[in-house]
């Protein structure tokens, strides 16, 4: 029998037959996609093994703080990859144990071999103001009650309010109680609570995001919108007056008890200087400072919306006309006739104050694509003298619900141009 098994030994060798490799054999070796990065770059690292006979298990280890950085794929026990996202500079070893169950061997006896890789993580080419730290979603009421059947607007801000975003996502937590759009806006399902999540897509890659939680009931619903995108509304776009003076104090006393930070009048023609002097006065001695938007409604969407600080009133001594439109019906006319001499791509808004606000004012209407923002030169035009002239630190930003907004301290007809106007 020996002599029988030492005959197949050797058989097997001659004619080539495999040999299992031994333990020292079998090696790891890491590889990167990119070995120097930046902060919010992802980096992809691979094991490469060689000489393994059985099934291989992976063992991944970052030498990092777990708030440094995020494992975006892989990583798993039988992955031999893994991807990573650093959010802080520095130098960062990531190594593995690489296991191969050796079919020559019991199944408790494992091959292994070890590696490791150093990334250095450096600085982004991106300034602190343009990078989203925090994301706040947008609602002036503390009651947050929404009606079966009816719904609410929401709006987000982020900090630094100058810095920009790629993508938003709005989501709830239970869409059997509670179902969001892709715009902020609520609606009541069923009677229950639910969570409404926004989320932003920062220059880095990264998400933000912030949660609100609702109730649902049969009754009526509490949480008025402060969106650019729309707001719940009853008016229909009917014109209300002039805003009484106690009116605009209690919406701001409102405010300040909610801790909002704003509040929202819809479809007033106007506000009196007087009235704007008297909220500077209350917000300059209260060190309490609620912004004032102004909506002009279309059906159950804003179409345009007038943004004052009251800090800014101080020297007013005219009234404020509050309209915004953006309808063909209040701008084809201007928009063909810039159209016919000019060769940009533009869209046109109409203000109902003729002439200076007095101050600058913020203005925001949904419009057509511009495509980049960065590019837009805003034009105050009047149509009685025929005279157009550029505004001048017009500070033109999209927000996630595809509404353009820009600072004025001119009204008319406001033509927004992809680059200076060109013949």
């Amino acid at each position: 029998m020996k002599k029988l098994l030492s005959m197949i030994i050797a058989l097997s060798l001659s004619i080539g037959l495999s040999v299992p490799a031994l333990a020292d054999d079998v090696t790891v070796e890491l590889n990167a996609s990119d070995s120097s990065v930046e902060v919010g770059d992802e980096v992809r690292v691979r094991a490469n093994v060689d000489n393994a006979e059985g099934d291989i298990t992976y063992d991944w280890y970052v030498d990092a703080d777990s708030s440094e950085y995020e494992v975006t794929g892989g990583g798993d026990y039988y992955d031999n990859y893994i991807e990573l996202e650093f959010y802080e500079e520095g130098s960062y070893t990531i190594s593995v144990d690489a296991e191969d169950e050796d079919y020559n061997h019991d199944e408790d006896d494992y091959i292994t071999d070890s590696d490791s890789i150093t990334i250095s993580v450096g600085d982004n080419e991106y300034d602190d103001e343009e990078v989203i730290s925090t994301v706040r979603i947008i609602s002036p009421s503390s009651g947050r009650t929404v009606a079966v059947n009816s719904s609410v607007y929401l709006d987000f801000e982020v900090t630094p309010d100058d810095a920009y975003w790629e993508e938003v996502e709005w989501s709830s937590s239970d869409e059997n109680i509670l179902e969001v759009d892709d715009y902020g806006r609520v609606t009541g399902v069923s009677s229950g609570t639910a969570t409404v999540t926004v989320r932003v897509l920062n220059i880095e890659s990264r998400w933000r995001s912030a949660s609100m939680t609702f109730t649902v009931g049969s009754g009526t619903s509490t949480s008025s919108s402060t969106s650019t995108a729309s707001t719940n509304t009853t008016s229909g776009g009917a014109q209300k007056g002039d805003l009484p003076t106690t009116d605009l104090i209690a919406k701001m006393d409102e405010a300040v008890l909610n801790n909002s930070g704003s509040a929202v009048f819809q479809d007033y023609t106007s506000v009196s200087a007087s009235s704007l002097i008297q909220a500077y006065s209350r917000v300059s001695t209260s060190g309490n400072n609620t912004i004032l938007y102004f909506d002009t409604m279309n059906g159950d969407m804003v179409e345009g919306r007038l943004t004052i600080n009251p800090l800014k009133a101080a020297s007013l001594t005219a009234d404020v006309n509050l309209g915004v439109f953006a309808n063909e019906s209040a701008t084809q006319s201007v928009s063909d006739l810039f159209k016919k001499h000019y060769s940009n791509n533009l869209v046109v808004a109409k203000s109902a104050q003729s002439g200076n606000y007095g101050m600058y004012v913020s203005i925001a209407v949904r419009t057509g694509d511009l495509g980049d923002v960065s590019t837009i030169k805003l034009y105050s035009y009047n149509a009685d003298t025929n005279i157009f002239q550029e505004v001048q630190n017009s500070n033109v930003w999209l927000d996630g619900n595809g509404y353009i907004h820009f600072d004025t301290y001119l009204g008319d007809y406001l033509v927004l141009s992809e680059g200076a106007l060109i013949s």
